[in-house]
């Protein structure tokens, strides 16, 4: 199982390529940043028992590709499109993984603390972008994924 989710990351990685890596902002002046914790390398059951074994994460933030190794990534305060990721694992078979994404442009709050969560619905991983401290789902508006 672990060797299909490193091959589908490297393709995932491999399809993000092209756009250019995105840089963490400086550690100073803390106070301007956000962060954005991810599921990481670890795998959940979607948000219920009995779902899909997934992951979610931050893929891209404002056309930039975001490292796939990290628990949590430091964004700048402010507005931002962001691309969430979710990489599920729908049964034994070699090609049971599949890849969700979802495109959200969304205003990040100075000292802000968000999570990527994951829920399995209507046979898809449904991605939210959600406060940490208080769980609620931050507003955010789709927009759609440039080719």
């Amino acid at each position: 199982m672990r060797l299909f989710i490193v091959a589908l990351l490297t393709t995932l990685i491999a399809a993000c390529s092209s756009l250019p890596r995105y840089e963490e902002p400086p550690a100073g002046a803390r106070e301007n940043h956000a962060s954005i914790e991810s599921s990481g390398s670890k795998l959940s059951l979607c948000g219920i028992t009995g779902s899909p074994i997934c992951e979610s994460r931050v893929n891209v933030i404002d056309g930039k590709k975001v490292d796939f190794f990290g628990s949590a990534i430091r964004v700048q305060a402010g507005p931002h499109r962001i691309q969430l990721a979710c990489i599920a694992k729908r049964g034994l078979a070699i090609g049971a993984m599949v890849g969700f994404f979802r495109m959200i442009d969304v205003v990040l709050a100075e000292g802000g603390k968000y999570r990527v969560e994951s829920r399995w619905e209507n046979d898809a991983c449904r991605m939210s972008l959600v406060e940490a401290g208080s769980g609620k789902e931050v507003h955010a508006k789709d927009v759609a994924a440039q080719p």
